[in-house]
């Protein structure tokens, strides 16, 4: 890890691990960065970055093959889970990482889903975006991903589970205007 104290702005930075995973040749590492950077009015602001990296192993060194923002890489692993039951336990045991920026995250997801007529991938990034919002007690982010949802089933052919998805979005949104 590099002193990030030198660039200059930068007052004080510590970085912690949050999470490591190696599995042969490849490895995971998420790392969050706390920095006090000079702000210019004679004072400093706490800055956060929470990035995830994948990495190779190249002979005897590890090489970074991609990085991304936490959160998006959460939403990527959520999506690829292979059950309910494995998605719960992931948002369980990363509540640190269920934010709206994770609900918006997975909504993007649906939206590209519906675009290439995915729909698998669609429903599920958008029920997952409606679980997030419920746990966060977030009502119109729910609203939204389950009016999202009926529109897929809308599209299929599900009329039957687009109206009552509809009519959940709906209950949603008046629930947060109360």
């Amino acid at each position: 890890v590099r002193d990030l104290s030198a660039s200059g702005n930068i007052e004080q930075a510590d970085v912690v691990t949050r999470k490591l995973v190696i599995l042969g040749d490849k490895a995971t590492v998420r790392a969050v960065a706390t920095m006090k950077v000079a702000n210019g009015r004679g004072s400093s602001d706490e800055k956060r970055l929470d990035l995830t990296f994948h990495c190779t192993k190249d002979g005897v060194e590890w090489k970074v093959s991609t990085f991304l923002p936490s959160g998006d890489d959460f939403a990527m692993e959520v999506l690829a889970a292979d059950s309910d039951e494995q998605r719960r336990s992931l948002l369980e045991s990363h509540a640190e990482l269920v934010t709206p920026a994770l609900a918006a995250k997975l909504v993007s997801q649906g939206r590209a889903g519906m675009n290439r007529a995915d729909f698998v991938r669609a429903l599920a990034a958008f029920r997952l975006a409606a679980e997030v919002g419920e746990l966060l007690g977030d009502k119109r982010g729910m609203a939204l991903a389950l009016d999202l949802a009926a529109g897929v089933h809308n599209l299929q052919g599900n009329y039957d589970a687009a109206l009552e998805l509809a009519g959940r979005a709906l209950g949603a949104f008046f629930l947060d205007k109360e």
